[in-house]
């Protein structure tokens, strides 16, 4: 096992000194980076990169006045040297705001009649930023009254929703909706067939106006209902996004957690608003059994998951492994090699490594939840991972071409120590958790 770690010290060695050369990609437009890694960004609450390159703000929905610049980033080493924001096309940068976690917050007051140009610059404390060309925006403000048009949708919405009425509701949907009409159609029948005595409340956050007449908002949700399966109360709150159409305004697209359509969620909403409050939301599965989950979502129900704690007597010679396909703890008992799909040996409560057997392959996720992992990434994973702690994660491709996940959840007791972990797994040989 000594052998193992001084070779693997070697391969950090090797790849560290190859980092220098790798190319910044950004997450924001959907793509990977071994640097940096955005964990969300938004204008206003509305996530950046969907609002498209020309936005416009409305006076009356401004907190303060301000239009905000909220995210968060991590680095694969060390942390954030700076967040800087021109918005007046390069020629004055501020500093943004930045946290311990690396999350971070700038604001400008815009005036009417005026164009902001705006770009976000990102660097680690190696000096690598990301090509702030890709955060280019421009922003303007405007005195019209749209979140008036938006409310008023929203609440005829929300009417013909609680009083059980397809027609009614479905004539404030776009024939161009994202997730298809008859979808979203079926769904809410069957949301009428799950619930008793829906009660819906919402508050605007933010209201944008994007390219092509498209309208963002943004709103915080409180919701009850009884569930026709088993006769029990449940109760969700929650931040969640709509994209309108103007002329007149109408529904063009959702995202989870939703507050319509839950019973049909995977085909009606197009992507999930990511929330730091650790909210747990009202779901329906195919018999219509309702559950809170994270984000709204059921997920696959071919998924294995659980939580397991694996025991590091000594973390040199005795430690244990974990095979996914049968969900169970195994003991390292063969020279020091690896007998699960991996082994984890903890050295201390902030201090531990991760061994795979041969074939399988691991990427860690540094500081990211598991219930945060809903699609393996189909590359960028290597027969080693950096030592980890408590809050970090690890996603495994198998020797068969499946897919595993855990989450180091808590480190517990001394000599030995217990790793908590919770895990899924994804037999069907997709990427999809």
């Amino acid at each position: 096992m000594k052998n193992i770690r001084l070779s693997l010290a070697l391969s950090v060695l090797i790849l560290m000194l190859g980092a220098a050369h790798a190319d910044a990609k950004w997450w924001i437009f959907g793509q990977s980076n071994d640097e940096i890694n955005i964990n969300y960004l938004y204008l206003n609450k509305i996530a950046y990169d969907e609002s498209g390159p020309q936005i416009t703000v409305y006076k009356e929905t401004l907190q303060d006045g301000l239009v905000y610049i909220t995210g968060k980033a991590s680095t694969r080493k060390g942390k954030l040297g700076g967040v800087r924001v021109t918005t007046n096309n390069k020629e004055t940068w501020e500093e943004a705001k930045i946290s311990e976690n690396g999350a971070f917050e700038y604001s400008f007051r815009p005036e009417l009649n005026k164009d902001y140009i705006l770009f976000i610059e990102i660097m680690d404390t190696a000096g690598k930023t990301n090509d702030i060309e890709l955060t280019r925006k421009e922003v303007k403000l405007s005195e019209q009254n749209i979140m008036a048009l938006i409310r008023e949708t929203l609440d005829k919405m929300i009417e013909a929703y609680k009083n059980e009425d397809p027609a009614r509701f479905m004539s404030h949907v776009s024939e161009d909706f994202t997730g298809d009409e008859a979808n979203l159609d079926r769904a809410i029948r069957r949301d009428f067939n799950a619930f008793d005595n829906i009660d819906l409340r919402y508050t605007l956050n933010n209201v944008t106006s994007g390219a092509k007449g498209m309208v963002y908002v943004s709103i915080n949700f409180n919701r009850s209902v009884i569930s026709t399966k088993d006769g029990k109360p449940y109760t969700d709150k929650g931040m969640t996004e709509f994209i309108f159409q103007l002329g007149p305004a109408r529904v063009y697209n959702m995202k989870n957690p939703l507050i319509f359509g839950l019973s049909d969620a995977e085909n009606v909403a197009v992507g999930t608003v990511k929330s730091s409050s650790g909210e747990l939301n009202i779901s329906l599965n195919e018999t219509n059994a309702v559950s809170l989950t994270e984000d709204g979502t059921t997920g696959d129900s071919s998924v294995l998951s659980g939580t397991a704690a694996l025991i590091t007597v000594n973390p040199f010679t005795n430690f244990q492994g974990f095979i996914f396909a049968d969900e169970e703890i195994t003991s390292e008992t063969d020279g020091g090699n690896v007998m699960g799909d991996f082994s984890m040996a903890i050295e201390t409560p902030t201090m531990v490594f991760i061994y795979v057997r041969g074939g399988v392959q691991v990427k860690k996720l540094a500081g990211t939840s598991i219930n945060q992992i809903t699609t393996a990434d189909e590359s960028g994973y290597g027969n080693w991972a950096d030592s980890g702690q408590a809050g970090d994660s690890y996603v495994f491709k198998l020797s068969n071409n499946t897919y595993g996940v855990i989450e180091i959840t808590s480190i517990t007791g001394s000599g030995p120590h217990f790793g908590n972990i919770k895990y899924k797994y994804q037999p069907n040989g997709t990427r999809n958790f």
